[in-house]
């Protein structure tokens, strides 16, 4: 009410106007108590339930920490099982690698062994002849070299080989073997196709006549004495251009030595005669 003012009925009695004020007060107080407690009882509830909440954020966040903590050894286990598997699948993929190669290795070797049991059986059969091949092979580049072809043949099949066989069949008896092939090769004693197709390669002509000198050649601890008839004294170039003497220079040197030789004598003979 306007006219319920302290201030007013202080000026009339200022007994009454404490008494009006105090009423104001205790009004005004009521509808701020009226107003504020249930505020006030609602932010304690809201504090409990804060509270509450934040104790159970962290159980939560510490049960997380350790499912995080779990997760992770459980991921450092799972790649170490998986590194772990790939080496055992690489080890696996290699071995049978190894496996295969080993296998067509084996089937290989298996098809070797064939030519390989022939060739133990033939070495040994060579080795009981080697006695009258390394004879006939040293009759060979001792004596054949200055001669043709026609007449190394007849030198070797007409008059060293039965040499050799009848003095051998001597020896042994009847009932003996000969240390000697029937069909001995000289070149074949002496030398092998790698080592010819080497000389080849070189220059060296693949006549069978060039052959043979190439191996009285390599050897002889000296020069020899052969025909040459492809006359090869140099066998190629080196980088720089620079002659290079190899095999068909060695069979070649002499044969012009023992040419100018002749020569020579005869020159002598017909100055005698």
């Amino acid at each position: 009410m306007e006219t319920f003012d302290a201030d007013v009925i202080k000026g009339k009695n200022s007994a009454a106007g404490g008494l009006c004020s105090f009423v104001i007060n205790i009004i005004m107080y009521y509808d701020i108590v009226v107003t504020v407690e249930p505020k006030r009882i609602a932010l304690a509830k809201a504090n409990f339930d804060l509270a509450e909440a934040q104790a159970k954020l962290a159980v939560v966040n510490a049960h997380v920490a350790d499912l995080e903590a779990k997760l992770a050894k459980l991921t450092a286990e799972f790649n170490a099982a998986n590194n772990e598997k790939m080496s055992a699948v690489n080890a696996v993929e290699s071995g049978n690698r190894k496996l295969d190669l080993a296998q067509r290795l084996i089937g290989a070797l298996a098809a070797e062994g064939t030519r390989w049991e022939y060739e133990v059986e033939q070495m040994n059969m060579n080795r009981d002849l080697l006695t009258g091949d390394v004879l006939l092979a040293s009759a060979f580049i001792s004596y054949v070299g200055p001669f043709t072809k026609e007449f190394r043949a007849e030198l070797m099949n007409s008059h060293f080989t039965p040499f050799l066989m009848k003095e051998f069949k001597a020896a042994v008896g009847e009932d003996g073997i000969p240390p000697i092939s029937e069909a001995a090769d000289p070149s074949k004693i002496l030398t092998n196709d790698a080592e010819v197709a080497t000389w080849n390669s070189q220059g060296l002509p693949s006549d069978p006549v060039s052959a043979e000198n190439g191996c009285i050649v390599t050897n002889s601890a000296r020069w020899p004495l052969m025909i040459d008839p492809q006359l090869r004294h140099q066998v190629g170039q080196e980088h720089g251009g620079r002659p290079r003497a190899g095999l068909a220079n060695r069979a070649a040197g002499p044969k012009r030595h023992a040419a100018k030789d002749g020569a020579r004598a005869r020159h002598r003979e017909s100055h005698h005669d």
